[in-house]
């Protein structure tokens, strides 16, 4: 099988992501993982559908502030089992207006967290 990714991706949930599909709902989730050409996204309160155009704005744990327009690739469900079974979606999102300095700065994040070779 060819892979399809075209940047290095890192597993990370450290990051929280405030978005919205329009400026009056706000939401905010947790990415699950991070390349240079978009991120996976945890979400908790938000509802998408595949082809929504959402805007991101992040902070990288170095402070640097990223901020991006996205759109929503894949949506999947998942069942999370226990006392109580929850429901969670999580959602592939590309950068589709991104400024170049924002994807080096991510670029160098993931980087700088890669073991090296």
């Amino acid at each position: 099988m060819k892979e399809r990714r075209h940047f290095p991706r890192l597993d990370i949930t450290k990051i929280d992501v405030s978005w919205t599909k329009d400026d009056n709902n706000r939401e905010t989730d947790k990415v699950k993982n991070i390349a240079g050409g978009g991120i996976r996204l945890i979400l908790d309160k938000g509802n998408v559908k595949i082809g929504d155009i959402i805007n991101l704005k992040f902070s990288l744990p170095s402070g640097d502030e990223i901020t991006s327009k996205g759109k929503v690739i894949w949506v999947r469900a998942f069942e999370i089992l226990g006392n109580n079974t929850e429901v969670i979606n999580e959602a592939g999102i590309e950068f589709i207006d991104i400024s170049q300095k924002d994807k080096f700065l991510i670029n160098q994040y993931i980087f700088s967290l890669m073991p090296p070779k």
